[in-house]
C-alpha cells in the first residue's frame, strides 16, 4: 500500500480530493478549512467510543517498518482522546499499544499495553513523535518491533498530517542551532517517549 524506500511515509494529509480514502471513519469525522491555521484539517468531533479514524480501511496489516510515528495535532481542552498502535513483534505476535486519557496507570498484559496520556498540551498545535520501537521494548521487554500494522485515533482531534519516519526528527533546539530554523515560535515538539 505504501512505498517504504523513502525516509518518511505520508499516512494522512488533509489536503487533496479525498484525504481519508485509505482510512476507515466512524462517527463525526470531516475535513474542514481552518481560518486560523489557513489550512485544511481532518476533524474528529465526538466521544471516544463513537468517533474513530483508523488505518488501514480493511483487515490487511500495513507492515510499515519505520519506527517513528508523527502526528501534527491540536486537542480541545477537556475532551477524551485515545490512540491505538497495532504492531507485530519479531516473534510474529500481534500486539496493541493503547494510549488514552482514560488510563491513570500503565498496565501491561500479554498482548497489549495501556499507557496513560498525562499532562497533554491542549489548544495548541503540536508535533507528537512516538518512538514505537521504544514503546514496544518498554512494554514488552523481551520483544522488539518488526512492523507497524494499524493506527486508530478516537475522540476529539484536529489533524494536519500523520506520517512515519525512519530516523528521529530534529528537535527544535538542534534546528535552531544549525540555522535551519531561524525562529522557534511554532517549533513546539512534545516528546512522549525518550
Amino acid at each position: 500500500m505504501f512505498f517504504q524506500g523513502s525516509d518518511s511515509i505520508e499516512l494522512l494529509t488533509a489536503s487533496g480530493k479525498d484525504p481519508a480514502a485509505h482510512w476507515k471513519t466512524l462517527g463525526k469525522v470531516r475535513r474542514e478549512f481552518d481560518k486560523a491555521s489557513k489550512a485544511y484539517l481532518m476533524v474528529l468531533d465526538g466521544p471516544a467510543a463513537a468517533t474513530k479514524l483508523s488505518l488501514p480501511k480493511d483487515t490487511k496489516p500495513l507492515g510499515l517498518t519505520h519506527r517513528y510515528v508523527v502526528l501534527q495535532a491540536w486537542l480541545p481542552s477537556g475532551k477524551a482522546i485515545s490512540l491505538e498502535l497495532g504492531v507485530t513483534d519479531v516473534a510474529g505476535n500481534r500486539r496493541r499499544l493503547l494510549l488514552s486519557t482514560a488510563f491513570r496507570d500503565c498496565a501491561v498484559h500479554q498482548l497489549h499495553a495501556q499507557i496513560p496520556f498525562q499532562q497533554l498540551r491542549r489548544e495548541t498545535w503540536m508535533h507528537w513523535t512516538f518512538d514505537v520501537a521504544r514503546l514496544v521494548a518498554s512494554g514488552f521487554p523481551s520483544q522488539a518491533l518488526r512492523t507497524l500494522d494499524s493506527i486508530v485515533l478516537c475522540g476529539s482531534w484536529k489533524l494536519r498530517r500523520i506520517f512515519t519516519m525512519k530516523d528521529p526528527p530534529m528537535s527544535a533546539a538542534a534546528a535552531f542551532a544549525s540555522g535551519l530554523c531561524p525562529y522557534t515560535h511554532d517549533a513546539l515538539t512534545q516528546w512522549l517517549c525518550r
